[in-house]
């Protein structure tokens, strides 16, 4: 969906896009519209202030005009949903190569 004047981003409560970003979300498709959309979730790999930073730039951009979010309102959050690290492939590693 898009970003730009979207209640959920825009809304003077963080809580829904604070929770969106955390741990994901779907749409499914519909007749009119057969793609579903589908947001990964980002909790289990940034931290609260990281979250913050992205829900603010959202909030901010395509002329949205929401206030800042504070890592403390994410970890508010963070604390109501379950975050969960995916599963990974055989042999798929989180650590970083160099």
């Amino acid at each position: 969906p898009a970003l730009g004047g979207n209640p959920v981003v825009q809304g003077k409560d963080p809580t829904s896009l604070i929770h969106v970003l955390l741990a994901g979300s779907a749409l499914e498709g519909t007749k009119s519209s057969p793609s579903s959309f589908t947001m990964p979730a980002f909790g289990w790999r940034l931290s609260d202030q990281e979250v913050a930073d992205v829900s603010t730039f959202v909030r901010a951009s395509w002329g949205n005009t929401g206030a800042p979010v504070s890592a403390e309102d994410v970890a508010k959050v963070r604390k109501t949903v379950t975050v969960s690290t995916p599963e990974l492939p055989p042999g798929a590693s989180l650590k970083h190569q160099r």
